[in-house]
């Protein structure tokens, strides 16, 4: 008894999470009249969690769409939603979407658009673009369909935030995604941001749309996150922790003891200069280039359109200071191997110069380092409020506090090289007191680093990633 029992409770929760394609049939035959994208791709309708159809004609476009929202458990209290989008590339910047919003009894259809990590739902658009919607929930999913018009776009506002879907030569990139939504306003809230059969898929190519037959086709090629979300939340992770490593736990020191450790007697603090802010040049290095394989090797310096909010600007001047900083590191290695020797006339200006560009990387570093923690992937303002800004504030303080009091004892324990002495200079050895000032700013430095690794881990592990 207790194992028909168990049958029929397992038979239930399959038959609940399993989809129909007895509305998306409507819309045309696959591949025939209509265009389709089942995911997983390959998916049998039993096993599917999304699926599409649409099909074109001269005046417009009739979809369908279905999503399993039963397995949306992250944020219990909000609505869920399913939706396609299209856009020109593999990335849902300035594009346009159709949503399905389920309340658990019926929904809303929408027309919406992004702007980047933003989606709105045009409520105008929705009433002069959509017709003939319709929206259903039946044991955990939601089916809905429409048609769009094409004419309905001259009459809307917002019309150029929306495609010309009536332009037959226009090819887009179709996505399928299900999410949350606010259960007030209906607006989209979230998708889900790592790995798993929730987060959104992406027709691998562009998909023709036009009113030919030929352009009818079945999806069979899309994809997920590439690199994997996994890899890009580890790489992203990783970019913060060295990128701080590297500033103020190396090349912070190595500025530091250039500066104000310069012995007569000795070279050790020219070659512990130049081995700490070499290794933190190549860290800094595998930082750069890891965080622009994890963005595709794509460079977004201008990551919104139109409704720009400080997180916006907060991730272009950290990609513009970012780019800064690496130039000016790469003029450091270039003035290193051009270097001109004591005695030249010109060691000056090379001197004043290698000190001024050091100094401008170092604070621009320090910079990124603090607008990082505006930047989502880091998720350190949404999982730790001002705390991060505390231990960074502190990192930084210290340097300038130990540079200040440095400065201020390097007056009287100046060192020149006996070749440029002036008559009756005095000169002088390391400084005591500066050698454990450098010393307390570099495990300061490495303790503030240490925790907000840790606050970077907590984050990452805390959005079920795993290494």
């Amino acid at each position: 008894m207790l194992i028909v029992l168990f049958f029929l409770i397992f038979q239930q929760i399959r038959t609940s999470k399993a989809l129909s394609n007895t509305t998306l049939s409507g819309i045309g035959q696959c591949g025939v009249t209509a265009t389709c994208m089942n995911v997983p791709i390959g998916c049998a309708w039993q096993n599917c969690t999304s699926a599409i159809a649409y099909s074109m004609d001269a005046y417009g476009i009739t979809f369908g769409m279905a999503g399993i929202t039963q397995d949306l458990t992250t944020y219990p209290g909000l609505l869920h939603f399913v939706a396609i989008g299209f856009s020109r590339d593999e990335r849902m910047g300035k594009d346009t979407f159709i949503t399905c919003v389920n309340n658990n009894t019926g929904g809303y259809v929408f027309a919406g658009y992004t702007d980047n990590w933003d989606a709105t739902l045009d409520r105008e658009a929705t009433y002069k673009i959509l017709t003939n919607t319709s929206q259903t929930y039946i044991d955990g999913t939601v089916y809905c369909s429409g048609r769009w018009n094409f004419g309905g776009l001259a009459n809307v506002t917002n019309r150029e935030r929306f495609f010309s879907f009536s332009n037959m030569v226009n090819q887009f990139h179709i996505f399928i995604v299900r999410g949350y939504a606010n259960p007030l306003s209906a607006e989209l809230v979230a998708h889900s941001t790592a790995d798993g059969s929730d987060f959104p898929w992406i027709s691998s190519d562009a998909i023709n749309f036009c009113t030919n037959t030929s352009c009818n086709i079945n999806i069979t090629s899309a994809h997920q996150s590439q690199p994997t979300r996994m890899v890009k939340q580890t790489v992203a992770s990783f970019h913060g922790l060295v990128m701080m490593a590297a500033w103020w736990s190396l090349i912070g020191p190595g500025i530091l003891i250039a500066r104000y450790l310069r012995c007569a007697s000795t070279s050790a603090w020219f070659q512990l200069h130049r081995i700490l802010v070499f290794i933190g040049f190549l860290a800094t290095s595998a930082a750069f280039f890891g965080v622009f394989y994890e963005a595709g090797w794509v460079l977004y310096v201008f990551p919104c359109y139109d409704y720009c909010t400080y997180k916006d600007y907060s991730k272009q001047v950290h990609a513009i200071l970012g780019i800064f900083v690496y130039a000016c590191c790469w003029l450091q290695v270039l003035f290193g191997i051009l270097r001109p020797g004591k005695t030249s006339t010109i060691r000056y200006c090379f001197n004043w110069f290698h000190r001024s560009i050091g100094l401008m990387a170092f604070t621009a570093a320090s910079a990124c380092c603090v607008i990082g923690v505006e930047i989502g992937k880091t998720g350190l303002s949404m999982g730790f409020g001002q705390y991060p800004y505390y231990f960074m504030i502190g990192s930084i303080g210290t340097f300038v506090g130990v540079a200040f009091i440095c400065e201020v004892l390097s007056r009287r324990n100046s060192y020149e090289p006996a070749e440029l002495e002036k008559p009756n200079s005095a000169r002088s050895g390391c400084n005591g007191l500066s050698v454990i000032l450098v010393l307390v700013y570099t495990g300061v430095s490495i303790c503030c680093v240490i925790v907000l690794g840790y606050m970077l881990y907590q984050v990452y592990y805390g959005r079920g990633f795993r290494l």
